[in-house]
Parts: structure tokens; C-alpha cells; sequence
């Protein structure tokens, strides 16, 4: 379990690699429960998004996000980066590894919603977490000759929770809500 001052919606604000100036390629979003965390990148040009989903651990100054959902993999076994707050920002550090080199990055996190409530459930291949407003459903059936999906969602000024993105068969993705009703659904979380 993760200490509840990570707990919440995370944007990212921006990334920069190698000492270079910061920026912002892609709308970022991670969402932490106590444990699960999903999280959703969409670039600014192109369509090669980005989705994943698993458990966080903290060993200070180091969060570390393992992985059981990935869509393209990029992460080579590991996802972790050291933590430092910096005015009310969420600073990570660390490297990566790209087409054989190794790259210094440092990435700063806004909180978005302070995830005061969340429910986390789970299926065969697939999690839902919602945070908050936000909500993020990650399915990964390729294995079974399907597809990866991604449903991305927020609750409205209406009461109700509307599409954010939406990607392969994600519509066909409960979200919280409507998840516990489903069969074959189970609830892992909730505050």
C-alpha cells in the first residue's frame, strides 16, 4: 500500500530528458488507489497512445508502478522513479532505456483530484480504476485473439459520467458504476 499522500489523479505537467528543457508531448494521466494505479498517455500529434495498469509499491524515495496490463510494453520490466516534492508538485526522476542507450528523465506531477473516494475492480484481463471524477478501464485480451482496449471517463457537472477516449473496444467497458453489476467482475478496492 501506497501512503495516502500519492493517492489521487495525476497530470502530468511536464517531462524533460536527458537535462533538456522541459515540455509536454502528450496529455498524461495517472490514477492511484491505495495500491492500483492505472494510467493513460495520449500524445499531442499522432495516435500511438500509451496505457497501463497494475500495482505501485514505495520503497522511500522510490515509487515503483509493476506492470500486469501494458499496452505496447515500453517499460522493459520496470517502471520506477525517485520522488521529491517540490511546492506542492510531484517531482520524479530516473532513466530509461531506449533503442540501447540509457536516458536520464525528470517528469513533474500535478494532482488533479485528490482521490478521497476510489473503487478498483478486476476480471479476467482487465481492471477498472476510478479516482475521484476520473475513471480508466484497461482491458488486455490479445492473448485470447482479441484486442487492447481503453475507456477513459469523467463524472459531469450533469451527474453522470461521460467519455473522455476511447480506444479499440473500449466502449464496451463498465465503468465503476455499472462494473459490480457485471458478472465476472470483482470488487479488489474501495474508500
Amino acid at each position: 500500500m501506497v501512503p495516502d499522500e500519492f493517492r489521487g489523479v495525476w497530470r502530468r505537467r511536464s517531462i524533460a530528458i536527458d537535462g533538456g528543457a522541459p515540455g509536454e508531448p502528450a496529455l498524461v494521466l495517472w490514477l492511484q488507489a491505495r495500491e492500483a494505479f492505472a494510467d493513460l498517455r495520449i500524445p499531442n500529434t499522432g495516435d500511438a497512445i500509451e496505457a497501463f495498469a497494475g500495482t505501485t509499491t514505495w520503497e522511500p524515495p522510490r515509487l515503483t508502478w509493476h506492470h500486469t496490463l501494458d499496452w505496447n510494453g515500453g517499460f522493459a520490466g520496470y517502471d520506477c522513479g525517485d520522488i521529491e516534492w517540490v511546492d506542492g508538485a510531484l517531482v520524479e526522476r530516473g532513466t530509461f532505456e531506449e533503442a540501447g542507450q540509457t536516458h536520464e528523465y525528470e517528469e513533474v506531477w500535478d494532482r488533479v483530484d485528490p482521490g478521497d473516494e476510489f473503487i478498483v475492480l478486476s476480471s479476467e484481463h482487465a481492471i477498472v480504476v476510478t479516482v475521484g471524477t476520473y475513471s480508466l478501464s484497461i482491458r488486455d485480451s490479445r492473448g485470447a485473439g482479441s484486442s487492447f482496449d481503453v475507456r477513459s471517463a469523467r463524472w459531469s457537472a450533469e451527474r453522470d459520467w461521460h467519455d473522455t477516449y476511447v480506444f479499440g473496444a473500449g466502449d464496451q467497458l463498465p465503468l465503476a458504476s455499472d462494473a459490480t453489476e457485471r458478472a465476472g467482475w470483482r470488487l479488489i478496492d474501495s474508500a
